[in-house]
């Protein structure tokens, strides 16, 4: 019996491929800086692995310093197209760092060029910065002040799509950012949060994915894009004697407007960040402002790059320091653009606290080389 139930399912599991196979379309395999199998246009599957090993050595200022080598990306991606690209998906994973967690898992329903819809985790269209692969970074991280400002990856439905050959446009609604929501975690409450962006681009720009002038533009291009976002939520705290949760309802605004340009090996890439706290139990909101201004140069096309950054973020003065920089230069040699690099760097990030916390202001700076690849 147990066997005529496995041979059952094993018939159900093959009814699509037969169905597939009775049109006898061949089936391709290629690679593409991934492996690619194709079944006409009926099915499609593309399998990237995204890795980036590192060492650091890293100077705290106050604590003490460290010498390591880690594996910071480790992160299989399976996504492809299915029934004549009416519909597409995303899967990947993060082995890499201290602890793997699921990243990408969506499925979208490509109804027109200018209308898809996606539901599952994906990041949230706010920054550009943010919605670029960790594999296309000009300089060795993610600035700070993107970090810090962006909503990441959250659970939600998305629509987005192209307004015409040079403009898109998305919005989100997502599950929130409540204590206890964000990615990989289920909604807490019935509070929502939203996000929306649109883009253009002028000239031959290229992707606004990957950073850096990699294409060698001939002539000026450059690209604008503008984000919002806005949720309501709850924070949780506990009694410190008796252990009781209570909670306290805010709103939270944000906004982001980017700015890139490329020419001729040259690039220069900036965003300016808002965010405004309004806890239900203040009578004022608190503000933050942030911005990043980074740019590169191709030395020798394609191959050797130049490139540095500064970033900005200033708090509300309630929030105990005053400012924090980041100040951040690297070296990159392209083996194969982006899809295999060296980077070679050092990043400095200096807090500056306010004179009524009675707290030193503190300087870390850390120096790294690291592998980047895409397979």
């Amino acid at each position: 019996m147990k066997r005529k139930s496995l041979l059952a399912v094993a018939g159900l599991l093959a009814l699509p491929v037969s169905a597939i196979a009775a049109d006898a379309v061949p089936g391709k395999l290629s690679y593409n800086q991934g492996t690619q199998f194709e079944f006409g246009d009926e099915f499609s599957m593309k399998l990237n692995v995204e890795w980036k090993q590192r060492y650091s050595f890293i100077d705290t200022d106050g604590g003490d310093d460290v010498s390591e080598f880690q594996v910071i990306e480790g992160r299989p991606v399976l996504s492809g197209d299915l029934l004549n690209k009416q519909f597409s998906y995303k899967l990947s994973y993060e082995f890499g760092g201290y602890t793997g967690a699921l990243q990408d898992a969506w499925a979208q329903w490509n109804a027109d060029d200018a209308a898809h819809v996606r539901i599952g985790q994906y990041k949230q269209p706010f920054s550009r910065q943010d919605l670029v692969s960790e594999t296309s970074f000009q300089l060795i991280n993610r600035s700070i002040v993107s970090d810090v400002f962006a909503p990441h990856r959250h659970q939600g439905a998305m629509l987005h799509g192209n307004l015409d050959e040079n403009a898109t446009y998305a919005l989100s609604m997502y599950n929130g950012t409540s204590d206890g929501e964000g990615q990989n975690a289920a909604g807490v409450d019935n509070k929502m949060a939203f996000a929306g962006q649109v883009t253009t681009s002028f000239g031959e720009y290229g992707s606004r994915e990957v950073e850096g002038d990699i294409y060698d533009t001939a002539n000026l291009a450059g690209t604008i894009g503008a984000s919002v976002g806005y949720g309501e939520g709850k924070t949780l705290t506990v009694d410190p004697m008796f252990g009781d949760f209570s909670d306290s309802n805010f709103k939270n605004t944000i906004a982001n407007v980017d700015l890139g340009l490329r020419y001729a090996g040259l690039s220069l890439q900036s965003e300016y960040y808002y965010n405004s706290f309004d806890p239900e139990a203040s009578s004022s909101s608190v503000d933050t402002h942030g911005f990043y201004i980074q740019s590169g140069y191709f030395f020798v096309p394609k191959t050797w790059e130049i490139a540095g950054r500064f970033g900005l973020i200033n708090p509300d003065k309630t929030a105990g320091f005053d400012d924090i920089y980041e100040y951040s230069g690297v070296v990159n040699y392209y083996i194969n653009g982006h899809a295999l690099k060296v980077q070679t760097g050092v990043t400095a990030v200096e807090t500056n606290y306010s004179s009524e916390s009675g707290v030193e202001d503190t300087t870390d700076v850390a120096y790294q080389v690291q592998l980047v690849g895409l397979l």
